[in-house]
């Protein structure tokens, strides 16, 4: 099946609306070179009230959503139970993340990988299961405090240097102590300790990252004239090379601090580890980390300082999360039957895929009120409310939320720690003043941010550390 190309048969007039981007490649494509949120809004103003948008992603068809409801009848469904087969007949959509993925990482992330399992697949289940109890125990007080403290101990590194300087680039600084994070946890290789295999682990993974997001041709007239996609294929295999070798050595704290406290060696089968921790050690979560600290700290730069009890800071992520999620979406495919989605006319065929927008779906205010837009830790207070879609839903939530969730609240805790005094040094451009909900702009998308891979600043945001 081409990658440029799919035989979908449908029905024109069922289809939602929509014209998205501009291409070389076709009409209606979803550019991943400009502006995609104001390409968005364009559509929501040409097509009023549509909570579904036809479009094109490298040349593929998707469905676009960007309503909460709609988002979660996509991300919530349990698959096993109502989007399988019955007696070898259809019995309703299933919403595949196998398939949507299958051309962008399959071929960069070994099996078993329950990134990509689907909800309905036989061992998916027990890989599932296997992953959320190592996850669990991990973040026990006493497994997790050696981990956390190294945590902290990096970060004071970082601090110490930012204290000393006049201003930092926030995203650059950020994405330096996420590097020295996620290969500290995940493949125990320190900067300090071990800077030619850090430096290594580094460059394979970058070189993996531009691949996963390439056009998938393969192809090679030497090292200069080689493709971005194989050039990615090569890198990922020296990385899952060096992910082997620190495994071996039973060097990552995140499988040793478990191992080692609860006497068991076999939580996680050895075949699933170096797919899993090549993974969770990518330069996407590295970037992905480093998007969530940038906009955490814009946010506690807002508030009162020196700043804020722990309860108050798991709301200020709750409230980034929810309105600068690092990635700005998922890919399901529809697979068995059209998919209808409730309360509309359209029908989404076979063979597409469903794209949850999370920079919409977040800010619905049907979900989250009138003030959706605006940035207010306290509506946290509400437990009432669903939790951000910036992690995913159903079966289907990342597998690191929990782990994600509390390195970042340790790298903020200890980067105020002493009040210390944050500030930003310049007034923000006023897209990003609406990205960051401080200010509603009257202004066309958000150009002051880059949004793919991750969402993060396109141009620097400066920041200032205070001492006490």
């Amino acid at each position: 099946m081409s990658w440029f190309s799919r035989k979908t048969p449908a029905d024109p007039s069922k289809l939602p609306p929509g014209d998205i981007g501009r291409s070389l490649v076709g009409g209606n494509t979803f550019s991943f070179h400009h502006d995609a949120h104001a390409l968005i809004l364009e559509n929501q103003v040409r097509h009023p009230g549509a909570r579904i948008f036809r479009a094109k992603v490298i040349g593929r068809d998707v469905a676009l959503v960007i309503d909460h409801a709609l988002a979660t009848e996509v991300l919530g469904r349990d698959e096993s139970k109502k989007g399988g087969r019955n007696d070898g007949e259809s019995v309703g959509p299933r919403f595949s993340h196998r398939q949507a993925y299958q051309q962008l990482l399959a071929t960069f992330f070994a099996e078993p990988n329950i990134l990509l399992e689907d909800e309905d697949e036989r061992e998916r289940a027990r890989h599932r299961r296997e992953w959320d109890d190592h996850m669990a125990l991990l973040v026990q007080a006493d497994r997790w405090d050696p981990i956390d403290q190294e945590i902290r101990n990096i970060t004071g590194r970082h601090r110490s240097d930012w204290i000393s300087r006049p201003e930092i680039n926030l995203y650059e600084s950020c994405k330096d102590i996420s590097r020295d994070v996620v290969f500290h946890l995940f493949l125990g290789v320190s900067r300090q300790t071990h800077p030619e295999l850090f430096d290594q682990t580094l460059r394979t993974s970058d070189t993996s990252l531009r691949g996963q997001f390439s056009i998938p041709l393969r192809g090679s007239l030497g090292l200069f004239l080689e493709t971005t996609y194989s050039k990615g294929l090569r890198a990922q295999k020296e990385f899952n090379e060096i992910v082997e070798e620190r495994v071996k050595a039973d060097a990552c704290p995140f499988l040793h601090e478990t191992r080692h406290t609860t006497g068991m060696d076999g939580e996680i089968p050895h075949e699933s580890l170096t797919a899993h921790l090549s993974m969770f050690s990518s330069s996407l979560v590295i970037k992905a980390l480093a998007s969530y600290l940038t906009f955490s700290l814009c946010q506690l730069s807002r508030l009162p300082q020196p700043v804020l009890a722990n309860a108050s800071i798991d709301h200020v992520l709750l409230e980034t999360e929810r309105l600068c999620p690092p990635i700005i979406g998922v890919l399901r495919r529809v697979l068995d039957a059209p998919w209808t989605p409730s309360g509309t006319n359209v029908e989404i065929p076979v063979g597409w895929e469903t794209w949850a927008y999370f920079p919409l779906i977040n800010r619905d205010v049907e979900v989250y009120g009138k003030d959706a837009d605006c940035f207010r830790p306290d509506r946290w207070n509400d437990s009432s409310l669903p939790p951000p879609m910036t992690f995913g839903s159903g079966g289907k939530t990342c597998l690191g939320r929990d782990l994600i969730r509390s390195i970042v609240k340790s790298v903020l805790e200890e980067s105020v720690r002493d009040g210390t005094r944050i500030s930003l040094k310049d007034e923000l451009e006023d897209s990003m003043l609406d990205f960051l909900g401080w200010k509603h702009a009257e202004v066309k998308g958000w150009p002051a941010v880059k949004q793919l891979p991750v969402q993060r600043p396109r141009y620097p945001i400066w920041m200032k550390f205070e001492g006490m």
